[in-house]
């Protein structure tokens, strides 16, 4: 059964920018190299501070087995480093994922 996942980011002030840069990046390297992920959006959020931003991805992919997977990746492990390295997160990123529906539409 295909895994709905949401992740979360806080970004740092001022590190925005070069976010943006490596999420479009990383956003290539998972169409050309993820067939388990069949849907991918990213999205940016005013933050509950003033001026901050939240980077927030929504997925699917096939499995618990791919999503775990994923993680050791080459173009995932690079995007951490360089996270790491650059300090550009506030706080370490997190993995929802979504199991139980209680309602939705669409129009």
């Amino acid at each position: 059964m295909t895994l709905k996942v949401v992740v979360f980011a806080s970004f740092k002030k001022g590190k925005e920018d070069r976010l943006r840069e490596l999420i479009k990046w990383v956003s290539s390297e998972i169409k050309a190299t993820e067939p388990d992920v069949s849907h991918y959006e990213v999205f940016v959020a005013d933050g509950d501070k003033e001026g901050s931003k939240e980077g927030v991805v929504y997925l699917h992919i096939t499995n618990e087995e791919a999503l775990v997977r994923r993680r050791q990746l080459k173009h995932h492990m690079e995007f951490a480093t360089i996270v790491e390295k650059d300090s550009l997160l506030e706080t370490p990123i997190r993995y929802l994922k979504l199991t139980d529906e209680v309602d939705g539409w669409h129009r």
